[in-house]
């Protein structure tokens, strides 16, 4: 799940583990999710949603309240969370490729090998 893009963002992966992204298969579950959320959005606005701090920011004071609305780090439109993330919807049905691939493939590979 590391080298998937849950915990990190995929550009931020050391060059020297960066290819195992592409044998994990919560990589490309995950992409498939985040397209399937964000893309519909395109341009609109997420509701709720309010621009990030200033970065010059560094601490919050006790006596300072934050709005209600979420501060969105990633983005405020649909096509900004995708940026953010590198995820392009061209690629959705590459995705389920290597799904269906890692789903049958793998494990009939696997079970052929143990009984011979």
């Amino acid at each position: 799940m590391c080298f998937g893009g849950f915990f990190v963002n995929l550009d931020r992966i050391s060059p020297a583990f960066s290819n195992i992204q592409f044998i994990s298969w919560h990589r490309y579950a995950f992409e498939i999710h985040m397209i399937n959320k964000w893309d519909h959005d395109g341009n609109h606005t997420i509701s709720h949603c309010i621009e990030p701090l200033n970065e010059t920011l560094t601490t919050i004071s006790t006596t300072t309240h934050l709005p209600e609305e979420g501060i969105c780090d990633w983005g405020r439109t649909g096509n900004e969370v995708l940026e953010f993330f590198h995820f392009d919807s061209v690629y959705m049905l590459r995705n389920f490729g290597v799904l269906i691939f890692y789903d049958n493939f793998i494990p009939n590979y696997c079970s052929f090998c143990a009984i011979y």
